[in-house]
């Protein structure tokens, strides 16, 4: 083997490693909302579950929550 093919397995694993880390990345961006979710209340003013966004500013993670339904796919497609 020369020395070319050993760079190119080389560069392609790095590649692949890379690719990988995005994915991760971009599912688990599009599956948690931002700021999390409600943990448990004992009070009963938060409901255990939902997202703390939709319940500060509903418009906002509504357009949030769309364009990650949107993108999401779209990265995988390039993938």
């Amino acid at each position: 083997m020369g020395w070319s093919e050993v760079f190119f397995k080389e560069v392609r694993g790095a590649l692949l490693m890379v690719a990988a880390l995005i994915a991760t990345v971009t599912f688990s961006a599009s599956i948690y909302p931002s700021g999390g979710f409600w943990q448990d209340d004992p009070h009963g003013k938060n409901i255990a579950g939902k997202p703390i966004m939709a319940d500060k500013n509903m418009p906002k993670w509504r357009e949030e929550w769309k364009s990650k339904e949107r993108g999401a796919p779209r990265v995988f497609e390039v993938l």
